[in-house]
């Protein structure tokens, strides 16, 4: 006696039509009936079964490309876990994917996956490759990234010739007396920002320095900022800072399947570097490179504190009102950056 009988449709090989058929499995052994004729027959560790996806019709595969399909998906669950056929594990996998408790557990997971890797893993990786990335390449980037600045985001410097040849001399005299610029090649190029007092360094050692910048601070408050964003070049945030958006931005291209995304990674990076969005530590790191560089050429820090009050009032705000913004903002709060810099001037002016 058959110890199983599942009722379906049998398919011919190459073949659309179908007819009513059982298959019959005794013991370890089937039997494939149409029209109470046997027109196969074998072991049924021979066979592949499909795996279950919710009440979708479950096909049998026999080895001439004869096909059983019946939506009597329980009776082939058990027939499979009986039998302890190698196809019994899409059981399991059917089980979990209707769990409402497991299906959200694993939601709950890809989330806290997805937001470490973001929060954790990807700034640890691109740290890690900002470190290996030769000058060279950090160079070309900065090419690309500047010219599309000077094309779409800049106007000509009104500086003078003679105010930009005395900044970019004093400049290249600190940089001769300074032994760790991480073997980067700087430039000093100037230019108007619709009247915005501003600073940044690109990956490769170009750094921006708008009018406005050089007319609000003296000569020593302007050199401190340098030296702020020659700390960003030697500790590689901005290649860092790209690298991340750039993964960011192909993760969300495979995601979504948007291919234009990837067409605007160049501008993403000159639009980064333009609102120089540090994050707190790089930017701690630059302050304290600049502090430290400022006492090496015999320079009081309190220049820097002097700069940061200017920069933080250009727009009618206070310094304080930054740590009102604490959590809002990528950078630390003005106020406790100018605090620290009078500290670095006190200890300086007690040596």
């Amino acid at each position: 006696m058959p110890e199983t009988i599942i009722s379906g449709y049998c398919y011919p090989p190459n073949s659309s039509s179908r007819k009513p058929a059982e298959l019959v499995v005794f013991d370890s052994s089937y039997e494939l009936v149409i029209d109470r004729e046997v027109v196969k027959s074998g072991n049924i560790h021979d066979l592949k079964f499909s795996d279950r996806v919710g009440s979708i019709n479950r096909k049998v595969f026999f080895d001439s490309g004869t096909q059983f399909e019946t939506e009597d998906n329980e009776t082939i669950d058990k027939l499979l876990a009986k039998t302890g056929h190698k196809n019994q594990a899409s059981i399991t996998v059917s089980k979990l994917e209707s769990s409402w408790t497991i299906s959200i557990a694993a939601i709950v997971c890809t989330a806290l996956l997805v937001f470490g890797f973001f929060k954790y893993g990807l700034p640890a990786g691109a740290h890690y490759a900002a470190k290996k990335i030769p000058v060279s390449a950090s160079e070309r980037l900065s090419e690309g990234t500047l010219e599309l600045l000077s094309n779409f985001m800049f106007t000509k410097s009104e500086l003078s010739k003679a105010a930009q040849d005395k900044i970019t001399d004093r400049f290249t005299s600190y940089l001769s007396a300074i032994p760790d610029t991480g073997g980067f090649n700087y430039t000093l190029h100037f230019a108007n920002m619709s009247g915005i007092a501003n600073a940044f360094a690109l990956p490769g050692g170009d750094i921006v320095v708008t009018d406005a910048l050089v007319n609000l601070t003296t000569e020593k408050e302007l050199d401190s900022v340098l030296f702020h964003e020659i700390g960003h070049v030697v500790k590689r945030h901005g290649l860092e800072a790209v690298i991340k958006g750039s993964t960011t931005a192909v993760l969300v291209t495979i995601a979504l399947g948007d291919l234009s995304t990837v067409a605007e990674l160049t501008t993403g990076a000159a639009t980064f570097f333009l609102q120089s969005s540090y994050t707190r530590n790089a930017e701690s790191e630059a302050d304290e490179y600049s502090f430290s560089r400022m006492e090496q050429l015999n320079i009081d820090p309190i220049h820097f504190a002097n700069a940061m009050r200017k920069l933080s009032t250009q727009f009618g705000g206070k310094p304080e009102d930054d740590a009102k913004r604490e959590y809002l903002s990528s950078h630390p709060p003005s106020a406790d950056r100018i605090d620290k810099a009078i500290r670095r001037s006190e200890a300086f002016n007690q040596r």
